[in-house]
């Protein structure tokens, strides 16, 4: 089926029972199974076959960094049908018998040459598809080897004359070193490999590099470290962070999981999610051929869409979060969407202590600063008499707020959300928001009894953030996106939301390239000695000149048509409607309004209008 997108994998050499077969082509793989072109070593003669889904009993994998292998099990009848293509005769020496209790004639065994991150997220999908496919459970269809019972495995099913030769293989390449690993393909999707035809339908395919990386690409780590799973980082990611480059979803899924492990606190782990950049573009995949069941024909979109991820948070409860970081890419630009507080029923008043961690914030016009009772000066920085207008800080205890009667904070308020981080002013992004809404509705029933209208209780913004000068900083300004929602927090979640126009300096953004790079190098480094391999690249940072501002985006996709009665301005946020409560809040009246509840909540709403921000 030509809507079904197909994976490219570069493969070193089959198996097919007791015959080995050297690779003639790419193993092709998706949904519907795997597509082989193999060279017979014995006779030089090649072969074509296809082994579909449906007639895999299990498969067995070691994707780790010495030799990423396949062990497929095959039903008797599709032995069979490799016995008639391969011209296998019973009795003799190449034969393959899925039943037989001989390793060597029972599997296709399938040595894969490289492997990414990337490769290894799609067949594990893919793979999990097979299972559905065949009705088994993922833990009975697949299971994933260790090393060792990986190289066991290799040898148990080995020919008997060519065991010693496997053996040979696997020492040699054990002692290839990172200079010498060739480059595999990436994962390639067929030019049908779209989204949802729906209106409201993205297309979130990874960004093209803007220039060709020449030479061999050598994996220089993988991250993070055991037991998490890993992904591996290439000279040919690295290249991506030259000014001028579009950022990968490799170096993207890198820095957010260096965020997660090595700079958030302890508490923000626990109260975060970060999902894959495969996340979003899988979600939005227009419905496969298997797909297009009589069951799933009586499944609305959005519980299509569900079902294609569902196994996504297998383990994980997204409505104990408060914070779900999803990095999206459409039409090769990066942004973000961040959903807060999915699990909270209805909004909240919090005390927080407002961030004075960059100053050029107070000099954003839509930031003024609101004095205290006694106007003091806002520079004082010590005296919390004066509080500054800003929606950035620090949440305090609402209990030890109101046990101390001295202390000095401002009033927020806390909601369920999705706020959408774009470095470059364009379309409204209410498809995608709604794209989100319906999967988290359709999560919230799969996994909760209690009936709720994600629908209607999650609001959405789209507020003014630090805007890209370039064409190229999209993936740059996402990372930094993720990192300020955690050093210089918002406190506030009041919508419409203003105050983030001067977030974090310029320079931040600048310099964050050659900082990621000069990072992997480190990790680089400690990744070879902690595996004791001699081989260390010492590669400098690409700087070429900065591109000059850019005074409009060339990108048709940007240059949309209002339809008729809309304004040609895109829609974004009222940020000047914004009405955040500043100020010294006595100890009555936080207790009143913890009393009163959606009261006081709503009372700044009460002269707005209530469809700011909404869809």
């Amino acid at each position: 089926d030509e809507d079904i997108p197909i994976y490219e994998i570069e493969i070193r050499s089959v198996r097919i029972g007791s015959m080995r077969t050297q690779s003639d082509g790419p193993l092709l793989i998706n949904l519907q199974g795997v597509c082989l072109k193999v060279r017979s070593e014995r006779t030089d003669e090649t072969f074509e076959c296809e082994i579909l889904a449906q007639e895999v009993e299990q498969v067995k994998f070691f994707f780790g960094e010495t030799q990423p292998v396949l062990f497929l099990f095959l039903t008797q009848e599709c032995g069979e049908k490799l016995r008639a293509i391969f011209h296998m005769e019973p009795g003799g020496e190449e034969y393959l018998d899925p039943s037989s209790s001989d390793m060597k004639q029972k599997m296709v065994v399938i040595i894969i040459e490289w492997f990414n991150y990337l490769l290894q997220e799609m067949l594990q999908e893919t793979l999990s598809l097979w299972a559905d496919l065949n009705h088994v459970e993922d833990e009975c269809f697949i299971e994933e080897l260790t090393e060792e019972s990986s190289n066991d495995l290799l040898i148990q099913s080995a020919p008997p004359v060519l065991t010693s030769d496997v053996g040979k293989d696997l020492i040699k390449f054990r002692q290839r070193g990172t200079n010498n690993m060739t480059h595999m393909s990436r994962a390639m999707s067929s030019s049908h490999d779209g989204s949802d035809y729906e209106p409201d339908s993205t297309s979130s395919s990874p960004p093209e590099i803007r220039h060709h990386y020449c030479g061999s690409s050598v994996r220089l780590l993988q991250y993070p470290p055991p037991p998490a799973k890993r992904l591996s980082i290439t000279t040919e990611d690295l290249f991506c962070l030259t000014e001028g480059e579009f950022l990968n979803d490799v170096i993207i899924d890198f820095y957010l999981q260096y965020l997660y492990h090595e700079k958030f606190s302890e508490e923000n782990r626990r109260r975060t999610h970060i999902f894959s950049s495969f996340f979003y573009k899988r979600l939005t995949q227009r419905d496969r051929h298997s797909e297009k069941s009589e069951e799933n024909a009586k499944k609305s979109l959005p519980e299509r869409r569900h079902g294609r991820v569902k196994k996504w948070t297998k383990t994980v409860d997204l409505f104990s979060k408060d914070f779900i970081v999803i990095p999206i890419n459409e039409r090769s630009h990066w942004y973000l969407a961040v959903v807060c507080f999915p699990g909270l029923a209805s909004p909240e008043v919090i005390p927080f202590i407002p961030s004075t961690t960059y100053k050029g914030d107070m000099n954003d016009t839509s930031n003024d600063a609101v004095g205290g009772e006694d106007g003091a000066n806002e520079e004082d920085s010590g005296n919390l008499t004066s509080m500054s207008k800003t929606i950035l800080g620090w949440q305090l205890d609402v209990k030890k707020c109101l046990d101390n009667e001295d202390s000095k904070y401002n009033l927020g308020q806390k909601q369920p959300c999705i706020l959408m981080f774009d470095s470059l002013a364009g379309p409204s992004r209410n498809p995608n928001v709604r794209m989100l809404r319906d999967y988290l509705q359709c999560e919230w029933n799969a996994k909760k009894s209690e009936p709720r209208q994600i629908m209607k209780i999650l609001r959405s913004c789209t507020p003014k953030v630090p805007q890209q000068s370039n064409y190229s900083d999209c993936g740059v300004f996402l990372l930094q996106y993720v990192e300020s929602f955690f050093e210089n927090p918002i406190a506030d979640f009041q919508i419409p939301m203003k105050g983030l126009g001067n977030w974090f300096p310029e320079e931040l953004v600048h310099n964050k390239r050659r900082e990621i790079h000069d990072l992997i190098m480190s990790l680089h480094r400690r990744f070879q000695r902690e595996r004791g391999d001699p081989n260390i690249l010492y590669l400098k940072f690409e700087s070429t000149p900065r591109e000059p501002h850019m005074r409009f985006h060339p990108s048709h996709e940007m240059n949309y048509k209002p339809t008729e009665g809309m304004s040609s301005e895109p829609q974004r946020d009222d940020e000047n409607s914004n009405s955040a409560v500043a100020g010294e809040v006595s100890r009555n009246e936080l207790a009143a309004e913890s009393a009163e509840g959606d009261d006081l909540l709503h009372s700044n709403a009460e002269h707005q209008d209530p469809n700011d921000c909404m869809d």
